[in-house]
C-alpha cells in the first residue's frame, strides 16, 4: 500500500471506529488520470458493521476530497453483480450504473458480471 501511495498510483485512508479506535475497514481511490479528472474508488467495511451506514458516510467523506482538494470531475466504481451492499451504497450516493460486463470478475472459480457505476461532479 505504501508504494503504490509513494508511486503516487493510489491514495488509501483507514476506517477507524471513533469510540474504540479500532480500523474497521479502508477505503482508497486508484487509476487516477489528472488529464481526465477521475478516478476509480472502492472500499472494504468489516462485514460486522454492513447495513449500519458506514458505507454511505465514509463514500461521501471521499467524495468531497476527491471533487475538493484533488479537483476531480468524476468518480467510478467496478462491482460485482452480486453485491447488493455495495450497489446501494454507491446509489444512495448518487452513482449511476453505466455498463455491465458479462463475466468480469472470478471469485471461487466462478465468473461473475461487473457493474460499473459513476458519478460527475457538475
Amino acid at each position: 500500500m505504501l508504494r503504490r501511495e509513494e508511486a503516487g498510483t493510489f491514495k488509501y485512508a483507514n476506517i477507524v471506529d471513533k469510540q474504540f479506535g479500532k480500523v474497521i475497514g479502508n477505503v482508497m481511490l486508484f487509476g487516477h488520470d489528472q488529464g481526465a479528472r477521475h478516478a476509480e474508488i472502492g472500499y472494504v467495511i468489516d462485514k460486522s458493521l454492513w447495513g449500519k451506514g458506514l458505507g454511505r458516510e465514509v463514500i461521501q467523506l471521499v467524495m468531497d476530497h476527491a471533487f475538493g482538494p484533488m479537483g476531480l470531475r468524476k468518480l467510478h466504481a467496478r462491482v460485482v453483480s452480486e453485491n447488493i451492499g455495495s450497489a446501494k451504497i454507491l446509489e444512495k450516493n448518487n452513482f449511476v450504473v453505466e455498463g455491465r460486463q458479462k463475466d468480469y470478475f472470478c471469485i471461487n472459480n466462478k465468473l461473475m458480471d461487473c457493474v460499473w457505476y459513476g458519478f460527475i461532479n457538475e
